[in-house]
């Protein structure tokens, strides 16, 4: 891999895009919930799809910031075994981006 060295401006981006996940996704919950409470099926079905389209792209955002940060650290924090921790955090990501997919299917079949 060809080593990459985070700045004070990476590792700011970073953040934001962390940031706009951690945010992100309960606003868009929140959002998506307002919509079934007060709009009519039709609105709300759209609003509720725009809302998934975002927290996907959202989720996206932050696992390439997490992905470059890794990347960044990876060999100086070697010893400490960051491997398996970082496996396990995007693993939650992914996971989190096709849930609603998996559940859709496992209630169809």
């Amino acid at each position: 891999w060809p080593r990459f060295r985070l700045g004070p401006l990476h590792l700011v981006l970073i953040s934001y895009l962390l940031f706009q996940f951690v945010l992100g996704t309960p606003v868009l919950a929140i959002v998506g919930m307002w919509g079934y409470i007060s709009l009519d099926a039709a609105s709300a079905h759209a609003l509720r799809a725009a809302c998934l389209a975002l927290k996907q792209l959202s989720t996206l955002l932050a696992l390439w910031g997490l992905f470059a940060l890794y990347q960044a650290s990876h060999d100086p924090l070697r010893h400490w075994n960051t491997t398996k921790k970082f496996v396990s955090l995007k693993a939650v990501l992914v996971l989190e981006l096709v849930q609603e997919h998996l559940i859709a299917f496992l209630l169809d079949a």
